[in-house]
């Protein structure tokens, strides 16, 4: 996860194979389904966006910058 984030911040495009395997082995890592919302976004993928981004905020109500970053999706 950790080195997903290094490659995202570099917009490296294997942040989001790296981030997919993390959510593959946890669906509930909120951190890596909103990174990977904001890649989705950034990509125009709306639709594959809100998904991953609705999916961190259920799992993290209190990430008010999350419930922000799905509206904007």
């Amino acid at each position: 996860f950790e080195l997903a984030t290094v490659l995202r911040d570099e917009r490296s495009p294997e942040a989001a194979v790296l981030l997919r395997r993390v959510a593959a082995l946890n669906p509930r890592h909120a951190e890596a389904r909103h990174l990977l919302g904001l890649i989705e976004s950034e990509a125009g993928r709306w639709d594959a966006a809100a998904g991953h981004l609705r999916e961190a905020a259920l799992l993290r109500p209190r990430q008010a910058i999350w419930w922000h970053a799905l509206a904007y999706a």
